[in-house]
């Protein structure tokens, strides 16, 4: 039962600053312990199964911290005294002051999320003592730490009754249609591409209008004529025309008496 679940990180290989704090090393170890039904293990078994999750590094100070153990305490809980002696060690504390300059210095990274951005907003600005000015606090530094001036601009034109979470909810279907859209502009443009493509490859099937024009020009003049050019009736010899003959003048002479 104890490879159910999959094992978090090692905490700490070498000497430098943990990639992530104790508090939230603690609490994926104890939610691993129950995925992995291990939470039955007897102080000392939790001890040992804790070591292997916290690295060279980590596991050198635990054993500091193992022997500066008071003699008096040896009977104690070893997994709860290994647990004190590693939040004293690791778990530094900051100001709510360090803690407000650390939240109103927040900005969306170029490989964040617009809706993981706003959860750590939220997350870090429950931790500073803003009083009155919380919740107004919370729903500032995100539009002001966002990067996409659409999402901006969304939030701008809510009312005063913007909340965080609210705000968390307009962000994140703001991300769901852009998404979509680039998406549907995507497979737009591939198919413009492959139309493009199959027009330029494919043979005209009638050439130009100017090539048709021309062709119907030349064809209409060395084509015979079907009327006759002197009495426009069909087609004949000259010599054949009944109009070659000047007509008799059958209109009456007046008299000169």
């Amino acid at each position: 039962m104890a490879y159910i679940a999959e094992k978090p990180q090692p905490f700490l290989h070498c000497p430098a600053r943990p990639a992530i704090s104790w508090r939230k090393l603690n609490c994926s170890f104890e939610t691993y312990l129950i995925a992995a039904g291990c939470e039955k293990f007897s102080p000392r078994g939790k001890a040992a199964f804790l070591k292997t999750f916290l690295g060279a590094e980590a596991n050198r100070t635990a054993r500091m911290i193992e022997s500066a153990r008071p003699a008096c305490a040896s009977t104690g809980n070893d997994y709860e005294y290994l647990v004190q002696g590693l939040v004293a060690h690791f778990d530094v504390s900051t100001s709510q002051r360090a803690n407000r300059i650390q939240f109103r210095s927040l900005c969306q990274a170029e490989t964040e999320s617009a809706i993981d951005f706003a959860r750590c907003v939220q997350y870090v600005g429950r931790q500073c003592n803003f009083g009155s000015d919380e919740v107004a606090s919370l729903v500032d530094q995100p539009i002001v730490g966002l990067a996409s001036d659409h999402t901006r601009e969304r939030l701008l034109t809510e009312g005063p009754a913007l909340t965080s979470d609210k705000a968390i909810q307009i962000i994140q279907n703001v991300t769901v249609v852009q998404d979509l859209m680039q998406r549907y502009r995507a497979t737009r443009e591939e198919i413009v591409q492959a139309i493009d493509k199959a027009q330029r490859t494919r043979p005209l099937r009638f050439p130009n209008r100017e090539f048709r024009s021309a062709t119907f020009r030349i064809n209409h003049r060395s084509s015979p004529p079907t009327t006759c050019g002197r009495c426009y009736r069909t087609w004949h010899k000259l010599q054949q025309c009944p109009t070659r003959f000047p007509l008799p003048d059958f209109r009456p002479t007046m008299s000169r008496n």
